[in-house]
């Protein structure tokens, strides 16, 4: 192989515009409310020299060495953003976060005052509904309350809003309705503190289940804001299929194979068979645009000789899909979490289920480990 040729098959170079984002990201998360409470080494960092870190320490960190060593082009990215969480140094060889910007005393509070307990929704009610109802608020995040040992809605959610203003006026929205049922809205604080006092009058076991429900409820809207932060946000690559009648038996793979027989390829479909929908998001940005522009006629594709009408989402519509994306991750995360509970519980219960007795030690027959000649015959 040629010199010229090793230069041609070489990996381009990553520019400042392909970096800039991530580096935001990455130095943002090291400074925000979820990581910095907890980064021991960090945090003992930013009460030395009025919170400066230089950025030679940001460096020693693996994600952010891995996306570049170039200093002023992380001074550069940083001072682009417009978050206001961190200042650059004048020399731009430091970072600190913005003394107007404390963290939180606690992780309760970071999350109670941005929450709205909402109760009153009939059991039935799907995730997609809700999500969809709080929509009007500027939801984040819709958090359905679930009863511990078997799963159920309760009927009742959390509903994690982007601001303090935004929960408050949620709050106060009286005599909102879903559909016929008039809703109980309360700050989670006001929630709270209201089973505080219920406390004395409940018994301890349930009270115990009850509380552990609330602490994993609020641990999963930080876990939905991490999710959501953390995910590469590239435009353009959400695309709506819809009229997907039951009679076509087009399935997630085929619609998968259509648009990867071209140069747009689709990493993620979800298909909602009783709305006849799907919803697809492309590997590249703006993959979603190019596919309609190269495939679509009339707004509408052709698979297995049906036309299927196509929406690509922007704007806000994208920005929604982008936070529905980060709940069906949440959703996932939930139940194999109540997976794994239950799991083990059937450990714990001998897998004979609940109030189920161990099998006596010595009974072969049962699963004991007793000798071989103590086994009977069992007719």
């Amino acid at each position: 192989m040629t010199t010229e040729e090793k230069v041609e098959s070489a990996a381009p170079v990553p520019t400042y515009e392909d970096l800039r984002e991530k580096i935001i990201y990455q130095v943002e998360h090291y400074f925000g409310d979820f990581n910095l409470p907890k980064d021991k080494f960090l945090l003992s960092k930013t009460q030395e020299n009025e919170g400066w870190i230089d950025l030679d320490v940001l460096l020693t960190f693996n994600r952010l060495r891995s996306l570049t060593t170039d200093r002023e082009m992380i001074s550069k990215a940083v001072l682009s953003s417009d978050s206001g969480l961190i200042e650059v140094s004048e020399d731009r060889t430091k970072l600190r976060r913005n003394p107007e910007r404390p963290l939180p005393e606690a992780f309760k509070q970071q999350f109670l005052d941005k929450t709205v307990y909402v109760k009153g929704f009939p059991k039935d009610t799907p995730l997609d509904d809700l999500i969809e109802f709080f929509k009007q608020f500027e939801a984040g995040c819709v958090k359905m309350r679930r009863y511990s040992y078997n799963r159920e809605f309760k009927g009742s959610v959390f509903v994690l809003l982007p601001s303090v203003e935004a929960a408050q006026k949620l709050r106060k929205a009286e005599g909102l309705k879903y559909k016929d049922n008039e809703l109980i809205l309360l700050m989670a604080k006001e929630y709270s503190d209201k089973k505080e006092a219920e406390k004395g009058a409940t018994k301890k076991s349930a009270r115990k289940a009850n509380d552990n429900d609330d602490k994993n409820d609020l641990n999963d809207l930080a876990k939905f804001e991490e999710t959501l932060a953390k995910m590469d946000k590239k435009p353009g690559v959400f695309m709506i299929l819809t009229d997907i009648k039951k009679e076509y038996e087009i399935d997630f793979k085929q619609i998968k194979e259509f648009f990867n027989a071209t140069a747009n390829k689709v990493a993620f479909v979800d298909i909602d068979a009783e709305q006849g929908r799907a919803v697809l998001r492309f590997s590249e940005a703006n993959g979603a645009k190019n596919a309609a522009a190269e495939l679509a006629t009339d707004g509408k594709i052709i698979i297995k000789e049906k036309e299927l009408p196509i929406e690509v989402l922007e704007g806000e519509a994208e920005t929604e899909q982008y936070k529905k994306q980060a709940q069906i991750k949440m959703a996932r995360f939930e139940n194999e979490r109540a997976h794994r509970k239950r799991a083990g519980q059937h450990r714990h219960e001998g897998y004979r289920g609940k109030g189920g007795k161990r099998p006596a030690r010595g009974d072969r027959r049962n699963g004991g480990d007793g000798p071989a000649e103590k086994r009977t015959k069992v007719e």
